[in-house]
């Protein structure tokens, strides 16, 4: 079930369905610590990797063949996001970037997005 919400934001207002606020979910009491550790890296992910290989992979291709929309957008995201679940819970289990130093993860993001454009753009 998809839940919409209108929102407003410096004068415009517009319509943004719920999947899009999963980034911004914070500690809720009775979360376990994995779970906590898991929604953290999704949302330092999100923020560094995942968010903007999603804009440079919706502009490269829909938007360059006329498609743009906020629908079309929205449909992208939800389309990839149960992927993006299952590597952000495959991390969580396996990586603990709070014990890396600062400099290691930064190159970390950095890669990703790296892997995650080419992806996107193949040679």
């Amino acid at each position: 079930m998809n839940h919409w919400y209108l929102v407003s934001l410096d004068g415009r207002q517009g319509w943004i369905n719920s999947i899009a606020l999963i980034p911004k979910v914070k500690h809720v009491a009775g979360v376990e610590e994995h779970e906590q550790r898991a929604a953290d890296i999704h949302e330092n992910l999100m923020a560094n990797v995942f968010g903007s290989c999603l804009d440079y992979a919706y502009n490269k291709l829909v938007k360059s063949r006329g498609s743009d929309s906020v629908v079309a957008r929205l449909a992208m995201f939800e389309s990839v996001h149960p992927q993006l679940k299952e590597i952000t819970l495959e991390l969580a289990a396996t990586l603990d970037l709070s014990a890396l130093p600062e400099s290691e993860i930064e190159q970390f993001y950095q890669m990703s997005l790296t892997n995650c454009k080419s992806g996107v753009n193949p040679p």
